[in-house]
Formats: structure tokens, sequence, C-alpha cells
């Protein structure tokens, strides 16, 4: 509820003014972080992106590589939130290029599922199946059957772009089983609706 993000707020704030009064960078950055969370959360995108450049530069002060690879990545999955796809894109390929050479794969299928997701966004869809396909078989060597049943459904959506229609069907089917077999409710109507999309588009067939 908003009530509640205002006060996650409230506390935020209260926290990194006190690591301001203290010196500590790091505790600054982790505030400045959190505030982001709740105005993205509130589409406060600018405020958003304000907060997560701040908490950016402190991190590279700091010289922590993965922190300032995760804010690359929020900063790339607010900018999907505004449909600022080049920008998405830009920071989300920065933070996965750090990834990579840290050996996080983890964070780095998040940032990659980022790139994707902006390559879907400029309908780029030949570049975001590959990108899709990766991310899935880092999902797969994980075991992150949530982020496998979302990943399926973005792949699905690629095919629909390239007008793949059969390889669309068999995508978007299975995200929509395994979301549901994870609790993904969520995933599991946005699934069912491209499957209406892909019905439409080659009239019910």
């Amino acid at each position: 509820t908003r009530k509640y993000w205002a006060d996650w707020e409230t506390v935020c704030t209260i926290g990194l003014r006190a690591a301001r009064f203290c010196g500590d960078l790091d505790g600054q950055s982790v505030m400045l972080s959190a505030l982001s969370t709740v105005h993205r959360d509130l589409h406060r995108f600018d405020d958003a992106v304000n907060h997560l450049r701040q908490s950016l530069e402190l991190k590279r002060r700091l010289g922590d590589r993965f922190g300032e690879a995760r804010m690359l990545s929020n900063l790339g999955d607010v900018y999907l939130g505004m449909r600022r796809y080049d920008d998405a894109l830009d920071q989300s390929l920065r933070a996965l290029r750090i990834l990579r050479e840290i050996g996080d794969t983890y964070t780095e299928g998040i940032a990659l599922g980022n790139v994707s997701e902006a390559y879907l966004g400029q309908r780029r869809f030949g570049d975001a199946l590959h990108s899709f396909q990766q991310v899935l078989e880092l999902c797969r060597r994980i075991d992150h059957r949530y982020g496998e049943g979302l990943t399926l459904l973005h792949l699905g959506e690629a095919h629909l772009g390239l007008r793949r229609y059969a390889a669309a069907v068999d995508h978007l089917t299975r995200a929509a089983r395994l979301c549901r077999d994870v609790g993904n409710a969520q995933g599991e109507g946005m699934a069912w609706k491209t499957l209406g999309e892909v019905h439409r588009a080659t009239g019910g067939r």
C-alpha cells in the first residue's frame, strides 16, 4: 500500500542521514538503493534514477565491483519501466560485463534478462531470442524455476514478434504451466494473454 511505501521512505531517509553524518559510504549506498526501490515501485522513476546514480558513484569510490554491477543492473531495470530501452540496454550491458568478469551467475542472469527485455522493447526480436536463450540456460543451471517460467514467456513473445507461431505457442504453453507450478499467477496470466495474441495473429488456427 502507499502508506507502507511512505513509512519505508521515511525509514530510508533517516538511515541515509545517519550514514552521511557518520561518513559511512557503504551505508549511504545501501540507503540510496533502498530509496530507489521505493520510488521505482511508486513510479517516481526520475527519483529512482537519481538515487541509483548516487549509489553507483559511491560503489565506484569504494571499489565495490559487484555493488557497481548491481546498481547498473538496477538502473537498467528502472529504465525498462520508463520504456527508455536504449538506456536500459546500455546500463544492463555494462553490468553484464562486470558480472561475467567476477563470475556471479545469479546476478548475471538478472542483468542478461534486462538486456533481453530491452531488445524486446526495441523490437529486435532476433537479438532478444538469442539473449533469452542464454537466460534460460542460466536459470536451468541454477535450478531457478521461477525465472525459467518468465524466460519461457519472454521467449514466446520473441517468437511471436518473429511470426514463429508454433514456437511461440510451445514456449507460452510451457511458461503458463511452469508459472502455475511455482505460484506465479501474474506470469501465468501473461502467458495466456500472449497465447491469445498468437491466436488472433493466426486467425484462430
